[in-house]
């Protein structure tokens, strides 16, 4: 390889060529950077995991109606108000601080039991960390995270706004403009 890719470069490079060519270009990698080439391998372990994609997919299509609602509790310093949308992994819920100290407005993400169950509370966590080392303009803050009573959430930035579905549906946008935010989302990514 005539540069040097993160891991997560080569593992894209990687994903879709068959196992001898995947082979070749490790040990090739691995000859400089061995530490590179053991992380990008585990990755691609994981990456065709069939079992584990077919049992996210029915944790994820379980976690309907079913799930806790949050709606007027106070849990830990946050007072949760009305649900602002749910997904396969979890529900996000508008929040304020319960006590006087701080006046802001907070999205409150709980995360469905299956996916707990699933992943497990270390995950979910140690994705809340990423995702609170993370400061970009068009990706939520990260402030805060815990459990109430079993339930893994975290507190984000509340962004008032729509999803990019609704947005689409409400504005009607020039190509090039599609195109700007395409990119910006991108960029987030």
């Amino acid at each position: 390889m005539d540069f040097n890719p993160s891991s997560t470069q080569l593992f894209y490079q990687l994903i879709d060529k068959n196992i001898s060519e995947r082979e070749l270009i490790l040990a090739d990698v691995r000859r400089n950077s061995p530490k590179l080439a053991d992380r990008v391998d585990e990755l691609l372990k994981h990456a065709n995991n069939d079992s584990a994609i077919d049992a996210l997919e029915v944790h994820l299509s379980t976690a309907t109606e079913k799930n806790t609602c949050y709606e007027s509790l106070i849990v830990d310093r946050y007072i949760v108000g009305h649900e602002l949308g749910r997904g396969g992994f979890a529900s996000v819920y508008y929040a304020t601080r319960s006590d006087s100290l701080f006046h802001h407005q907070y999205a409150i993400k709980f995360f469905h039991p299956e996916i707990l169950g699933l992943l497990g509370q270390k995950v979910l966590f140690s994705e809340a960390q990423l995702l609170a080392n993370v400061s970009h303009s068009n990706i939520a803050k990260v402030y805060d995270a815990g459990t109430y009573h079993g339930a893994v959430y975290i507190v984000m930035e509340y962004v008032d706004g729509m999803n990019l579905h609704h947005y689409l549906s409400a504005h009607s946008l020039s190509f090039e403009q599609k195109l700007v935010l395409f990119r910006d989302i991108c960029l987030a990514v």
